[in-house]
């Protein structure tokens, strides 16, 4: 409710549902996966509150930059995920773009002054969904945030090549 987002039971539910339909469709199905960096010094400096309005404020982010078949959820603390139907890597690519430039200039108002904050953004697509699992394509998302992060996060970051191949089934 605080983010204006689903849930981590309702995301899974839908996510799952556009990925049998990805697979019977033989379309391509995306995800990024997306945290809220250092959001533990956002919280530390400005309280709890705080905290909320900065996860507030970016579930409006994702709902606006979002498309109406696009699956938004917060899976965790300052972690969302959203899954692309019909969406090639390129697409999960540019839409993490539009969040990193949505976010870069919002400043959220609290009691302590003005908030800024960035995001990290892992990218990841599976073309055949009929042969990989939802489960393996945002292990993929995730493991690409994880990169994004060690790039010096604020940044839209993908698997390479490599990595991805090997994350799918033969």
């Amino acid at each position: 409710m605080l983010t204006g987002v689903m849930t981590r039971h309702a995301f899974f539910s839908a996510a799952d549902t556009a990925h049998r339909i990805a697979a019977r469709n033989l379309s391509p199905l995306s995800a990024i996966t997306i945290d809220i960096d250092d959001f533990k010094r956002i919280n530390d400096s400005h309280g709890h509150a705080g905290g909320d309005l900065v996860l507030k404020t970016f579930g409006k982010t994702l709902r606006q930059c979002a498309r109406n078949s696009d699956i938004v959820g917060r899976i965790g603390g300052e972690e969302f995920v959203m899954v692309l139907p019909d969406t090639a890597l390129e697409g999960a690519i540019h839409l993490g773009q539009k969040i990193l430039a949505a976010t870069a200039g919002t400043r959220v108002e609290n009691e302590g002054g003005l908030i800024s904050f960035s995001v990290s953004i892992g990218a990841a697509e599976i073309i055949h969904a009929e042969k990989t699992s939802l489960e393996q394509l945002l292990r993929q998302s995730d493991q690409a945030l994880y990169a994004a992060k060690h790039m010096g996060k604020n940044t839209v970051s993908t698997l390479p090549a490599k990595l991805q191949q090997q994350s799918e089934p033969a």
